[in-house]
């Protein structure tokens, strides 16, 4: 594949219709050079370039996001725009014109003859719609949509872009990324990944095969454990999709309490700023303490806290709860019998006393009798401010949670030392806010004005703490439900292995393990191969371009494509002790190994190619590495990276150049002329 034309039409900084034209790459001349200082449209146009042939991605959706933005940017307001953080794809000036339309198109030769390559978009206000369109001479019909994007990802797939086009700072990445990462990223790029997309394939077909096979309550037990797995998959989405809303939420609060107080703090002439500077600093503080220990009391404060708070309560209902126990042995009936008529008969039947009892007597006899006969039988007839009247409950259970939070001090105590903490700490912050007004010299209403805003942001500030604590719940629910969703594959695993199996459904089984066996086989025998290939090019490519020391001296390559560097005396020599410019060289070895080894023939198109490297290596670069990455390069240097001597380096190997224009800013275009004069 090789370039002959790029078009640029209304998109990011490029208005109206501009061209690169490509044509007349060779051997020992293939290097096109774009030149232009910076905010001129170099990214814009090397990011156009991937959009053509992979969509827009999430990490360059990501790239875009402005840190502090007020939303979050999603494929949507990618193309549209969203207010000041992110532009859109149309660009300004056209938009402002009433343009809708805007597109990147590409014109290449490959083996089988000419293809032009178009993805456009038409965006009206907060819509809008795209399509991608193939045409060429030596099929007989053009393409549109899927089978475009069908037809560019057999050219140059999605995960190759990485390695092919790319800004040279960056790709330092790959020399820090986890060895999982680079392992994947890799397998991409040598196709290997395919072979485990094959193996869960057949895995899925072997799963359905196990399940034909099963005796009805066996079918009827894994699809019990199937369906709830859903069920928890489900709860588990909404509970993703619930913390990341109230991630929005909160972020967006959080920006909006950053603007305000900035306002605010705008709005205030102290006397003594200085003094004003420590009670700020001391007040937000203050505020991060206060918010964290409200947290903290969320998450300690247990259900039944109004319990722990009243101890008086706990330990009479524990009277009331023991004299019920007492009483619950003896019949209700009896009890009854002996409250009525014990005093009549002790008093009122005969056989009488001689001599009769004084009525004063009888009258202290009678109320002594009760009031023996209520310590006695304390509780068989509940007072009118008892708490357990006709009690429906275990009183066993209800028992031990009353003895505990009676005998519960120790954590009543710390519970109440925290709620005074926040209690002095809220009686500080009033403190402070009054001595912040007091050294204030604004006017009446703009005091008035100030301190209404204030009040909104403090409404907030209570608010993101409100989201905070229900972020925090809806994280410990996600654990539980994660569990519960590891639990339910395990039980699923586990029917599975009981199945016995029909004679046709074991033989289909037996040959779905046999390809399994055989793909993973195959596999391994791929990455030895590949494992060995890319050692030997990245080692003989780090050589070339790393020539100031000799800090490294081999690069080995594991199974799992993890790179390991080594001295002269075969120790290792750990990422971290690299400089970013020697993480870079590292880096773009990989990515010149890679591209040997894959044999792919694509363009290699890079943004800012001498970055953070030294003189000596920025040499090496143009006089090793760029003449030789592909049959076609394109490069994009700022007008500092590429002065006078490394053009005058580089220069046997251009082809095309070309200078960016932009002074306005929206209005990128290409001129195509000499860099430097003779």
């Amino acid at each position: 594949m090789v370039f002959e034309e790029i078009e640029l039409y209304n998109i990011f900084s490029y208005f109206d219709r501009q061209t690169l034209d490509l044509r007349g790459a060779e051997d020992g001349r293939n290097i096109a050079v774009i030149s232009g200082r910076n905010g001129y449209g170099k990214t814009n146009c090397i990011n156009a370039l991937k959009i053509l042939f992979g969509g827009i991605t999430q990490e360059m959706i990501e790239g875009a996001a402005i840190t502090g933005a007020a939303r979050k940017l999603t494929l949507k307001s990618f193309v549209v725009g969203s207010g000041e953080d992110w532009y859109g794809l149309l660009n300004r000036k056209a938009a402002r014109l009433g343009e809708k339309e805007c597109w990147v198109k590409a014109r290449w030769k490959e083996d089988d003859g000419t293809v032009v390559a178009k993805r456009s978009w038409e965006i009206s206000g907060n819509r809008y719609s795209t399509w991608l369109s193939i045409k060429t001479d030596f099929l007989g019909e053009n393409l549109e949509d899927d089978d475009a994007q069908q037809f560019l990802e057999r050219r140059l797939p999605e995960s190759y872009l990485p390695f092919f086009f790319f800004d040279s700072e960056k790709i330092r990445y790959l020399a820090e990324i986890s060895r999982n990462a680079l392992k994947e990223q890799i397998e991409l790029v040598l196709n290997i990944k395919h072979v485990d997309v094959l193996n869960t394939y057949i895995g899925k077909v072997s799963t359905d095969w196990k399940r034909q096979g099963m005796q009805e309550a066996e079918r009827a037990s894994l699809e019990k454990y199937e369906a709830e797995l859903r069920v928890v998959e489900a709860e588990i989405r909404k509970n993703e999709e619930e913390q990341d809303f109230l991630r929005d939420e909160i972020e967006k609060i959080e920006s909006e309490i950053a603007g305000e107080t900035k306002y605010l703090e705008s709005m205030r002439a102290f006397e003594n700023r200085r003094d004003a500077r420590v009670l700020e600093e001391k007040r937000r503080q203050l505020k991060d303490r206060m918010e964290k220990r409200q947290l903290d009391l969320s998450e300690k404060m247990p259900v039944d806290a109004p319990l722990l708070a009243n101890k008086g309560l706990v330990e009479k209902a524990l009277r009331q709860l023991k004299a019920l126990e007492r009483v619950s042995s003896i019949p209700g009936p009896l009890l009854g019998k002996l409250r009525r008529d014990l005093p009549v008969d002790m008093f009122n039947k005969p056989p009488y006393p001689e001599p009769p009892l004084t009525i004063d007597q009888k009258s202290f006899l009678e109320k002594r009798l009760a009031r023996l006969m209520r310590s006695y039988l304390d509780g068989e007839s509940p007072a009118s401010d008892s708490l357990f009247e006709n009690p429906p409950f275990d009183l066993e259970a209800l028992r031990g949670l009353l003895s505990f939070y009676a005998g519960a001090d120790e954590l009543r105590r710390r519970i109440a030392g925290e709620l005074l903490a926040l209690r002095n700490e809220k009686a500080e912050l009033s403190d402070i806010d009054a001595k912040l007004q007091d050294s204030s010299t604004l006017g009446a209403d703009e005091r008035l004005e100030y301190e209404k805003r204030q009040a909104k942001n403090e409404e907030r500030r209570n608010r993101l703490v409100d989201l905070k604590t229900s972020l925090n719940s809806l994280k410990m629910g996600s654990r539980g439900l994660i569990s519960k969703r590891g639990e339910l594959k395990k039980n699923i695993e586990l029917q599975l292995e009981k199945v016995k199996l029909s004679e046709s459904a074991n033989r289909k089984y037996k040959l779905s393990k046999k390809l399994t066996g055989f793909f993973d086989r195959f596999k391994s025998e791929l990455k030895s191969n590949y494992r060995s290939c890319i050692e030997s090019s990245i080692n003989e490519h780090f050589q070339e371009l790393m020539t100031s020391h000799k800090q490294v001296s081999k690069v080995t390559v594991d199974d799992d494509f993890g790179l390991h560097f080594k001295d002269e005396f075969g120790e290792f020599v750990p990422m971290g002790s690299f400089s970013e410019g020697m993480k870079q060289l590292a880096a773009t070895a990989l990515v010149w190994a890679l591209k040997d080894v894959s044999r792919k023939t694509a363009p290699v198109v890079v943004d800012t190619p001498l970055a953070r490297i030294d003189l000596d290596h920025q040499n090496n670069l143009l006089l090793k590495y760029y003449p030789n990455a592909a049959r076609q390069v394109i490069l994009l240097p700022s007008d500092s990276e590429l002065d006078r001597i490394k053009y005058d380096i580089l220069k046997p190997r251009i082809y095309k150049e070309y200078l960016l224009k932009n002074e306005s800013g929206d209005s990128s275009e290409f001129e195509e002329t000499a860099i430097y004069d003779i």
